[in-house]
């Protein structure tokens, strides 16, 4: 192996440093706190806007932090949506159809130029 390989090959090692069981509960025993906090968190919330008749929600969806407000919130407009415009006339044939006529016009070509010599006989 190359020098550049084993150096590369060592910092990977010192990288994926092993965790012993304990480090790795640990760690994972704060994840599962952070986790139930934001759950609470979420119940509270849940259960805050639950409580809420029309007028509260209306002032709550108003006066809601600017990260969390949408373009219809901040503006009280719906935005306008796109209109389709609808196509007029003859609708265009499809690019089979219109080779699949070629075919059948070479067809009767070639037919009507083999019945030709033999009708001048």
């Amino acid at each position: 192996m190359s020098v550049a390989r084993q150096a590369k090959n060592k910092k990977r090692k010192e990288q994926n440093e092993v965790l012993t069981w304990q480090q790795k509960k640990m760690i994972m025993d704060e994840e599962e706190e952070l986790i139930k906090r934001e759950v609470e968190e979420l119940n509270t919330w849940a259960n805050m806007i639950e409580a809420m008749d029309d007028n509260q929600l209306r002032e709550y969806i108003k006066n809601r932090p600017e990260d969390m407000q949408t373009s219809t919130a901040k503006t009280g407009k719906v935005a306008p949506t796109k209109r389709v415009r609808k196509s007029t006339g003859k609708p265009k044939g499809s690019t089979y159809s219109r080779g699949l006529l070629a075919v059948v016009m070479k067809y009767h070509k070639e037919e009507d130029d083999e019945e030709a010599p033999k009708k001048k006989n």
